[in-house]
């Protein structure tokens, strides 16, 4: 014989954002932090993709390395991180000074000062390349850097 009552476990709602079912006493609760929902939806505070969570300010670690390693929060200085890359590419070839690598190219800061994102200061560098100037090594590329450095400014 069956009673009157049915378990609330065996209810099934389908969440109004997401549409994905829910037990019926979680199915209140999923939708209020549902990342659907429009009043959870946030942005990256570096490039403006989605974060992945409600209490994000950030979409990923790269970002947050840029927004608070440097201790950078603030509108106006974000704005600069964002482009530095961009703005090197604008003025020089995307290819490495040292060995003429393409494929991947980073951003060496010639002065040492990493806040200093002024486009003078900017070397493009293979990884290798770049890890070199940061060691021992330094030694073995640094006149071909000098050089590149003295005929761009």
């Amino acid at each position: 014989m069956m009673s009157g009552w049915v378990n609330a476990q065996n209810v099934l709602r389908k969440c109004q954002f997401c549409l994905k079912e829910f037990p019926s006493p979680n199915h209140k609760r999923h939708e209020k932090g549902c990342l659907e929902n429009p009043a959870n939806i946030r942005f990256c505070i570096v490039c403006r993709k989605r974060t992945k969570h409600v209490d994000n300010k950030t979409c990923s670690y790269k970002c947050s390395n840029i927004a608070f390693k440097r201790g950078v929060a603030l509108e106006e200085n974000l704005e600069k991180i964002r482009h530095y890359k961009t703005k090197l590419w604008k003025k020089v070839e995307k290819k490495c000074c040292v060995c003429s690598e393409d494929k991947i190219v980073a951003v060496h800061h010639y002065d040492g000062n990493h806040s200093n994102d002024d486009e003078n200061n900017l070397i493009p560098m293979c990884p290798t390349h770049h890890q070199y100037m940061h060691s021992r090594w330094k030694h073995l590329i640094e006149e071909k850097v000098d050089k590149y450095y003295h005929n761009c400014v």
